[in-house]
């Protein structure tokens, strides 16, 4: 795989978990918290490429902290399959294959995970065009939390792990900011046809959006098909929450048992949200900072030399 073609997939991946996130959550998340935690973490990733890695005591502690996102990814998987009830076959095998994505090289899971987000952004983009008729302006008045910002934040977490996962390839800009809008477009759409309230009820509201769709005035059942482009997408997240984790095929398998474990267990969406950007936002930030310091005074030193 040439540096062009690992760029594009890596930014495929990128925007096919922003998407997938933005789906998943954007019953809970309001359009205005989803734009303002986007556009802060794309600020973030920026800022983040680049430079040094945080020490290995750090890196310890953020891959146990994966399991909880990971909790997150499964039981968001669950929420499409209704019928299963609260039985742990969803999770299990949605976590199962992210963890076999991850025993690729960086080249086969960069691969896989691009054909998926085709799949993945594909069936997003369809849904979501034939639901545009059905929008209602007046439901898109703006809402505002800080417990949404920072699960927005948590959300766009994506080019973080890209950076820890395969810190070598960098997506372009367009990659970086479309991921950073998809997630706001995707709550704002959820919002705007199901109305606020009834899309904060649903366990997945895209979902239930896409069960109302309708192509040339007939209803079609596009639920099947976004169940399952959902469910490549969280697979696809979960591969890159795993490869993000230091340690090999073992420790990714134990993290993985260790999440299957945490869906049974309650765990407040705000402090999973606020537990993630502090263990994948802020830390990354500080030791990134660190590590700049000292090439720009290097960088001094040499320019008094030189003058």
């Amino acid at each position: 795989m040439t540096g062009n073609d690992a760029d594009r997939s890596a930014g495929l991946w990128l925007l096919s978990f922003s998407a997938t996130t933005g789906a998943v959550l954007c019953g809970r998340v309001g359009w205005l918290p989803a734009l303002l935690g986007g556009g802060l973490a794309a600020l973030a990733y920026r800022f983040r490429l680049g430079r040094g890695r945080a020490p290995a005591a750090i890196r310890v502690v953020q891959t146990l902290w994966l399991a909880v996102p990971l909790r997150v990814a499964a039981n968001g998987a669950a929420a499409l399959f209704p019928a299963g009830g609260q039985s742990l076959y969803v999770p299990a095998v949605v976590l199962g294959l992210g963890w076999l994505l991850c025993r690729h090289a960086r080249g086969g899971v960069l691969a896989c995970c691009a054909v998926a987000g085709f799949f993945v952004l594909g069936a997003l983009g369809a849904v979501s065009l034939c639901a545009i008729p059905d929008l209602r302006l007046r439901w898109l008045y703006p809402a505002f939390s800080w417990g949404e910002v920072l699960i927005a934040l948590a959300a766009g977490s994506g080019g973080m792990l890209l950076a820890e996962a395969i810190p070598a390839i960098r997506p372009g800009p367009g990659w970086r900011w479309a991921a950073a809008l998809a997630p706001a477009a995707i709550s704002a759409l959820a919002v705007g046809c199901l109305s606020r309230p009834l899309a904060a009820r649903q366990a997945s509201a895209f979902y239930t959006l896409s069960r109302a769709v309708s192509l040339f005035g007939v209803a079609e059942r596009f639920e099947a098909l976004i169940a399952a482009c959902l469910t490549l997408g969280i697979c696809s997240a979960c591969a890159l929450l795993l490869r993000a984790a230091c340690g090999g095929k073992t420790v990714r398998a134990l993290l993985a048992a260790g999440a299957l474990v945490l869906t049974r267990l309650p765990v407040p969406e705000v402090a999973a949200a606020a537990g993630t950007v502090f263990f994948w936002g802020v830390l990354p930030g500080i030791f990134a900072a660190k590590h700049e310091k000292p090439h720009s005074e290097k960088k001094s030193k040499k320019d008094e030399k030189s003058s």
